[in-house]
């Protein structure tokens, strides 16, 4: 007989009619099954599933419907369907009440039957990318649901039944139609997480304000403009995007989210960053790129943890010599702006591994710098430099370690 990894490589890589009388057998003693890649339109129904199965994932199965007999795995606790063709799923998947994650994903679904609301125990739910229009109503009779995934579909619109859902904590409805958030969302205290990317917003939603307990909070990909001083209210903010929006302004209340650690405002209008962002100690990620930015803050050094910096496609003719304090740093775009020369505290980034720059820029300092002197005079020994980076001009060939510094040890130079 064979052992349950055979088994499972067998369902993998073979159809069902391939499968012998002895592996049929033995599929009623798995209690956990993976079924990826198999061709199973019509033949689900003859695969006799253990009664005590409890993990079954089948995705990529060519599956156009679902038996009913699914309603019979009643010790069921993660169901997953993904990249099948599923409009509809039967009524008997309320059976399974011992179920704590569905996902149903990419798989054209529409909606959930009512049946769907017997699922006390269900904990995380994901439905994306699918053809939902509307949010199915037993949703909001899920009153353990811990994760809700509803990205990709075609929402437009959030009942106030969502109030129902408070013990949420991940909420993700980007890639839809939505235009604004119920006021009843403020009462779910117990949210973290709030996806809103890729909608149609075209105000922050005031309800946000009230969710103090939010950590993450994506509004990427709308046509939002402003953001009121309440912003300080999210004091548990660590991941915040904002980018794709039409924002000309950042309140300089920003710099009150003393958790923040991940910061992206690329893709606006900006022409200022405010100097309280200098304030955000843990920031360690920070894109502003593609805005219309001519300057960046002087004490920008402050940021000590900051590990990458992108400040691309902006306005900037020079850096502050506070950068070379960024010691952490080791990834940094400035290209796109109009910076023809580097401060001599660049030489400090020690940890700088990605560096983009323009060609043009670099050139005019390459030339400026080291048309008196021979460039391959200076030797190293090769335990002080990790990678040598070597920018070359027709015949003319500069070492950055040359350039900044002999322990300068980028990685990566990448030039436009």
């Amino acid at each position: 007989m064979k052992d349950s990894e055979s088994l499972k490589h067998d369902l993998f890589e073979k159809k069902y009619s391939e499968l012998t009388p002895e592996d049929i057998e033995y599929c009623k003693t798995l209690d956990s099954l993976d079924m990826k890649c198999i061709n199973l339109e019509g033949l689900l129904d003859k695969i006799p599933f253990s009664s005590n199965l409890s993990y079954l994932t089948l995705m990529d199965n060519h599956l156009t419907y679902l038996s009913e007999k699914i309603g019979n795995l009643v010790n069921l606790t993660h169901l997953k369907i993904i990249d099948n063709m599923l409009t509809f799923v039967p009524r008997q998947i309320g059976n399974l009440k011992r179920l704590n994650v569905l996902h149903i994903e990419n798989s054209g679904l529409v909606s959930l039957p009512d049946e769907v609301r017997k699922l006390q125990n269900l904990h995380e739910l994901s439905l994306i990318n699918n053809q939902i229009v509307s949010i199915p109503p037993a949703v909001f009779y899920l009153r353990n649901l811990n994760v809700l995934h509803l990205a990709n579909n075609k929402i437009a619109h959030i009942p106030k039944g969502v109030r129902d859902l408070n013990c949420c904590k991940v909420f993700d409805f980007s890639k839809n139609q939505i235009t604004e958030l119920p006021s009843q969302v403020s009462e779910l205290k117990e949210l973290t997480h709030l996806w809103l990317g890729d909608n149609c917003f075209s105000f922050f939603p005031e309800t946000i304000y009230n969710l103090q307990q939010l950590s993450t909070l994506g509004l990427e990909g709308n046509q939002i403009s402003h953001i009121s001083k309440k912003i300080a209210h999210l004091q548990n903010l660590t991941d915040f995007r904002l980018d794709d929006n039409r924002f000309m302004l950042i309140p300089r209340e920003i710099g009150q989210l003393k958790k923040l650690y991940h910061l992206d405002i690329s893709r606006n209008r900006i022409s200022k960053i405010p100097d309280e962002i200098c304030g955000l100690g843990d920031l360690q990620y920070f894109r502003m790129n593609n805005n219309e930015i001519k300057s960046l803050p002087k004490d920008i050094g402050k940021l000590k943890k900051l590990h990458s910096l992108n400040i691309s496609g902006n306005q900037i003719n020079s850096l502050p010599k506070d950068i070379g304090k960024l010691k952490k740093l080791h990834s940094l775009d400035i290209s796109g702006n109009q910076i023809n020369s580097l401060p001599r505290s660049f030489s400090q980034l020690q940890n700088l591994e990605y560096l983009k720059i323009d060609s043009h820029n670099i050139r005019d300092y390459i030339e400026n710098h080291f048309q008196d002197r021979d460039i391959f005079s200076e030797k190293y020994d090769a335990r002080q430099i990790i990678v040598k980076v070597t920018v070359r001009y027709g015949d003319r060939c500069v070492d950055l370690p040359t350039m900044f510094g002999k322990d300068f040890i980028l990685e990566t130079l990448e030039l436009t």
